[in-house]
């Protein structure tokens, strides 16, 4: 995977082996390639942007690309021409000069070049060649089109997503319970995964829409009051997907330098094991417990050595009492178990979002235990 004298694979991507599809591809298995694909494409440095999103468009679709970069990465058309220095060339064009933007202009070729025969090969090594036979030159025996080009293929081929899968997207984003603790990029990247996922499904989604998936998962957690009201005060043509990032990571910021939330947990675990004391002294004074009836107690013997009482009658008694005891043990239980008002629901289909201590602002470089790459972490 040596291009342009530069091993891409081994010096800079996040993935050097991308994960092996066994068999036919399927829109999961694709959906994680990609991922993958796109953290490494971010992990190489470029100087056609701001340079904190590397390579990144040459996974992403451009719709894609505008969520995460106001900048376009304008991507070098062809070889440059062979550098010419006419005889009239002027001081301000010194031929150092010229020679120097000449073989800029060359690097900056070769390099995107690389970065994407690199990807190229990552895409070979991880899908099986029977289902890239179709894209495949066979006079010079390589795949043909970009990277984009090659994962569209494949996605049409053999990852169609049904709307029956989107909508459960979509019901695992609308559960999504965040708990402010976390950096509030797991809210992010989580609309962002179902935004990516939209795409593929040929339902791409607005600005406007992303915002509002985010809006609701942060309005629930009730934390961020001021920082909504002045969001919303914001004119219409403010309102684009970074600005609100930008916006409500500051708010987190400063939610964090404010608020104890240790001290806020320990008070309300506080409260929680008083509410569970008052239920339980309340049903103990509604109906008397079967602990705190002694079976050799006076009313009991009664019970048992009433004339009027056959046996059968005393064991049902007996047995009534005992399910009342066992009631009152699981109603502590379930009481007692019942999660912190804010506490973070934990959703199996977001354990990718776990992110090291060092966190950058996104990037979409998906540090996710999938990968989910675009330099999320």
């Amino acid at each position: 995977m040596t291009a342009n004298g530069i091993n891409y694979r081994d010096t800079f991507f996040e993935f050097p082996d991308l994960t092996k599809i066994h068999g036919e591809p399927d829109s999961e298995s694709l959906y994680q390639i990609r991922n993958e694909l796109q953290a490494n494409a971010k992990s190489v440095y470029s100087s056609l942007i701001d340079g904190a999103h590397g390579h990144l468009t040459l996974v992403m679709t451009a719709t894609q690309y505008e969520l995460v970069s106001d900048m376009a990465f304008v991507r070098p058309a062809q070889h440059p021409e062979t550098l010419l220095i006419l005889a009239a060339t002027t001081a301000a064009q010194s031929a150092q000069v010229l020679r120097e933007h000449h073989k800029e202009q060359l690097r900056l070729f070769r390099e995107v070049e690389g970065v994407e025969k690199a990807l190229v090969q990552q895409i070979i090594k991880s899908v099986e060649a029977p289902y890239l036979a179709a894209i495949r030159d066979h006079v010079s025996n390589s795949l043909t089109g970009t990277v984009q080009q090659i994962l569209d293929y494949l996605q049409i081929a053999y990852g169609q997503i049904s709307p029956q899968m989107l909508e459960d997207r979509e019901q695992e984003l609308r559960n999504l319970s965040y708990n402010p603790r976390l950096p509030i990029d797991v809210v992010f990247n989580a609309v962002e995964d179902y935004i990516d996922f939209a795409e593929l499904a040929l339902q791409p989604m607005s600005h406007r829409q992303s915002i509002s998936k985010a809006y609701i998962v942060i309005n629930k957690t009730r934390r961020f009051k001021t920082a909504i009201t002045e969001w919303n005060r914001r004119p219409e043509a403010d309102k684009t997907w970074i600005n609100f990032k930008t916006h409500f990571r500051q708010a987190h910021q400063e939610f964090r330098e404010t608020t104890d939330v240790t001290v806020e947990e320990s008070e309300l675990q506080r409260n929680h094991a008083n509410l569970v004391r008052q239920v339980v002294e309340g049903v103990q004074t509604a109906m008397t417990p079967a602990d705190t009836i002694d079976p050799s107690s006076e009313i009991i013997q009664q019970m048992a050595n009433s004339p009027n009482q056959t046996s059968e009658t005393q064991q049902h008694l007996l047995a009534q009492i005992a399910q009342i005891q066992h009631a009152m043990q699981q109603l502590q239980i379930q009481v007692s178990q019942q999660p912190l008002p804010f506490q973070h629901h934990h959703n199996p289909s977001y354990q990718q979002y776990q992110y090291p201590e060092e966190w950058s602002s996104r990037g979409r470089g998906r540090g996710r235990a999938r990968g989910r790459g675009r330099g999320r972490g």
